[in-house]
């Protein structure tokens, strides 16, 4: 009897630390299956084996389809599917970051040092979730998703960053 219960006890730990461990890495995994695809095609592209067009057309036709992670497509700019863009080193910088290899002071310095810089705005001002609200907005006005599908995916990564009664407020489109 005594067996059952240790048995129990460390299934629920288990079950518990599972549980914790898909709340934190529910962000990244919004973002694991675009990225992978395209970090294959961008390496395809560089070898020479896809043409620039060729590349670019499937990167945009993946950024807007929905994967297993997804409810809606992924949360990114069309621009970052035109490689060797500012929006495509600015992707693959933040990337960097994300992995936690440079800090946020050098991601802005590196940022303001990437060539043909936009002109207006603050592109070199680093906040995520802003943008993939902008981003899912843009996304539901083209009639790349539904309101329904953006708030779905958009609690999922804001429960994580602002707890679950902020993402509500957060995520009311």
């Amino acid at each position: 009897m005594a067996r059952i219960r240790i048995w129990a006890a460390l299934m629920l730990v288990s079950c518990g630390l599972s549980g914790c461990v898909l709340l934190v890495a529910a962000p990244f995994l919004i973002q694991n299956d675009f990225d992978d695809k395209r970090t294959e095609l961008k390496k395809d592209f560089a070898k020479g084996l896809v043409p620039k067009e060729s590349a670019e057309t499937s990167c945009l036709s993946m950024l807007r389809m929905v994967d297993r992670h997804h409810v809606a497509p992924p949360p990114y700019p069309d621009e970052i599917c035109q490689f060797e863009s500012f929006a495509d080193k600015r992707y693959e910088l933040t990337k960097v970051f994300n992995q936690g290899i440079i800090s946020r002071d050098v991601w802005e310095q590196e940022c303001r040092a990437l060539p043909d810089r936009p002109p207006t705005g603050d592109p070199c001002h680093l906040d995520q979730f802003q943008e993939k609200l902008v981003v899912w907005r843009s996304q539901i006005e083209r009639g790349y998703t539904t309101k329904e599908a953006v708030i779905t995916d958009c609690l999922t990564v804001a429960s994580a960053e602002h707890g679950e009664e902020e993402s509500k407020t957060i995520c009311q489109l």
